[in-house]
């Protein structure tokens, strides 16, 4: 607990049960998790010193399988769920461009003790900061990088309303749809800040976001999903060619294929 709290996030809640008042670390709708988070601010995890590696260009790195797949399949329920748990905060640091902070432990994995459980001998709060930098969708993999800001992404939906003009005011009915901020957001991390089209990177905002727009293949007004296999990230000048180029067709082809092999 102290080590969480060390690490920006609010423990308040933590005395709040039986036990609370002679010892609060030890509530267990807190302790044994693997990840917690501070909405809006950050994600803490737990993260093993002997699974971390040197990359080639001297940054260190975690990749973490949080997904059944193969042999890495999870037979106890509860770590299950921790491990969902972890994966879904993991998956929130990525997409909402939060820094991570690091417990680091030091001691036996479960793999490595007769009775399956864990003994940590050491933790540690890393000082610096980590966050992820990759997560795979068809496989459930997660990367995390120590020293390196979360990379954040915008789309014309993002960009703050401009102020009312002294345009001649007329009065007209249109039909708004409403977009799923988390299917925007999956679909730009996807991109990694590239258009999905061209492969070309998009323009650093003044607040060191980068810029491209979402669109959907089939357009909403044909019935399309609101779902990360109908919408990609554009470039602008792909994205107006997409609605309104000669090519625009194809492009809807090319497009569909390409989210479909990713």
């Amino acid at each position: 607990m102290d080590l969480v709290q060390q690490a920006g996030l609010d423990v308040a809640d933590w005395p709040n049960y039986a036990n609370g008042s002679s010892n609060p670390g030890a509530n267990p709708k807190y302790c044994y998790e693997w990840a917690l988070k501070e909405p809006g601010k950050l994600v803490v995890c737990n993260l093993w010193y002997r699974n971390m590696v040197e990359t080639r260009d001297g940054a260190v790195e975690q990749r973490l399988m949080l997904r059944d797949s193969g042999d890495n399949k999870e037979t106890n329920a509860t770590r299950r769920e921790r491990r969902s748990r972890m994966a879904s905060l993991l998956g929130d640091a990525f997409r909402e461009s939060l820094p991570v902070r690091v417990i680091v432990l030091d001691g036996q994995t479960r793999y490595e003790t007769t009775d399956s459980k864990a003994k940590i001998k050491a933790r540690a709060l890393d000082p610096v900061a980590w966050a992820v930098t990759s997560i795979d969708a068809s496989t459930g993999a997660v990367t995390l990088r120590r020293g390196v800001a979360p990379q954040r992404y915008s789309d014309q939906f993002s960009l703050p309303t401009p102020a009312d003009g002294d345009a001649t005011q007329r009065t007209a009915t249109v039909t708004m749809r409403n977009r799923s901020t988390a299917v925007r957001l999956h679909v730009l991390c996807r991109a990694k800040g590239k258009c999905e089209y061209c492969n070309e990177a998009g323009f650093q905002l003044a607040d060191g976001s980068v810029f491209l727009e979402t669109h959907h293949i089939i357009p909403l007004s044909e019935n399309g999903a609101d779902s990360v296999e109908n919408v990609v990230a554009l470039c602008p000048n792909h994205h107006r060619e997409a609605h309104y180029g000669q090519n625009a067709i194809a492009m809807r082809e090319t497009l569909l294929a390409n989210v479909r092999s990713t």
